[in-house]
């Protein structure tokens, strides 16, 4: 993906497809293509293996956030704590993104909790990375961030999917 010069980072991609299936548009996979592969050239060989992988990565998520044991597994390095701490910023700042497609009428069709949730994905997506500790001992706390995105992708799929039904 860096290669080809891909504006969003993978967690970011993934963050995207996430929200976009969370969003309860009618055909994700379209917006999905229309959005990411906007800039990339359709005679260009990096490109087209950036868009096999983009594919890829949205069909993995797919199946795992409409998997009912919560398979769902984010798309993040194996990297040092602050590496980590972009990826996850970088994961709720998609997420969003993909999300925004749902209109101005998302909140208000979320529950409460869900609603909650919005925000905390929110709240998350605005870290400041740089005051990030360079040490391990963040790295319990960025677990439960990950368990937290991943449980809050999850529900507001399944929360959106019974009021698109």
């Amino acid at each position: 993906m860096r290669r080809c010069q891909f504006a969003f980072s993978p967690a970011e991609a993934q963050g995207i497809a996430l929200g976009l299936l969370a969003s309860g548009q009618s055909d994700p996979a379209r917006l999905w293509q229309i959005e990411l592969y906007a800039e990339l050239a359709e005679d260009d060989l990096l490109a087209q293996e950036c868009r096999t992988l983009l594919d890829a990565v949205y069909a993995a998520a797919a199946q795992q956030i409409a998997d009912p044991g919560l398979t769902l597994q984010l798309f993040l390095p194996e990297a040092a704590p602050a590496a980590i701490v972009i990826a996850l910023r970088d994961w709720a700042q998609g997420f969003l993104f993909g999300l925004g497609f749902a209109g101005k009428g998302l909140e208000s069709s979320l529950s409460a909790d869900g609603r909650e949730l919005l925000q905390q994905v929110y709240e998350i997506a605005q870290l400041d990375t740089r005051t990030i500790a360079q040490d391990e001992s963040v790295h319990e706390d960025l677990v439960q961030i990950e368990e937290f995105l991943r449980i809050a992708a999850w529900s507001l799929y399944t929360e959106r999917q019974a009021v698109t039904c």
